[in-house]
């Protein structure tokens, strides 16, 4: 469920907010980790079937809730999502719309 640097660019160009160099300045090891974090909510988030198969059916469903309101928090904090978005200069409202709705357009 890693996102490798290619799916970020391309998600960056599907959610990216303007070419402002408003983003910190990160390692790409750094940003790589943070884009495994994203996509595994976003995995999360939306039934993915591989992913739920290790977590046994009963919290299924208590995980997809997790990742839904992770992915709607107003939490600024290291880790959350709107600061994931800040690292990774993505903008939260196309990207928690994409993640949500499984719009992965960004990863083919």
């Amino acid at each position: 469920m890693f996102v490798a640097p290619r799916k970020l660019t391309q998600l960056r160009k599907f959610c990216a907010l303007a070419d402002d160099d408003s983003a910190p300045n990160i390692s790409d090891n750094y940003r790589d980790m943070w884009s495994a974090v994203l996509e595994l909510a976003g995995a999360e988030a939306t039934l993915n079937p591989e992913l739920h198969s290790y977590v046994g059916e009963r919290n299924v469903l208590k995980l997809i809730r997790n990742a839904q309101n992770w992915f709607n928090s107003k939490n600024q904090g290291v880790g959350s999502f709107l600061w994931i978005c800040t690292v990774l200069d993505l903008d939260p409202n196309l990207t928690r719309t994409a993640m949500l709705n499984g719009d992965h357009k960004w990863m083919q």
